[in-house]
């Protein structure tokens, strides 16, 4: 699978932002604030889910090796797409910037990667 430079470019570069640590300290001030049913919520475990299938899609992908069918569906979806019960976020995210910059720099890289799997598929069908 050949990769047009620039997008190979941006991938990589994708890659060095999501080498940052994981938003912890937001994700915890988001159960404070938020959560105050008793309820157990997973949050932290699903944003890391998310992220994770991100990481190890594109992970393939700089490894010039192709993604997993069952991977590729789910990057077809957001984070609030594949959690919607997380939806009343959208509206305070700016209140948690880490969680934030987390999730917008996964976002990007989830489309970059959704532009490389239709690169792809012209490349073999088209």
């Amino acid at each position: 699978m050949q990769i047009e430079k620039e997008l190979l470019s941006k991938l990589k570069n994708f890659n060095n932002m999501l080498k940052t640590g994981f938003p912890s300290e937001d994700i915890e001030k988001i159960e404070k604030d938020i959560f105050h049913d008793g309820e157990q919520h997973f949050l932290a475990g699903d944003f890391d889910s998310y992220c994770s299938l991100i990481r190890g899609s594109l992970g393939y992908v700089l490894s010039n090796r192709k993604i997993p069918r069952y991977q590729r569906e789910l990057l077809n979806k957001d984070f609030f797409a594949m959690y919607p019960h997380y939806s009343y976020l959208k509206q305070s995210l700016q209140m948690y910037p880490e969680f934030e910059r987390d999730l917008i720099v996964h976002e990007n890289t989830r489309e970059l990667l959704l532009e490389v799997i239709k690169l792809y598929k012209k490349s073999i069908f088209g």
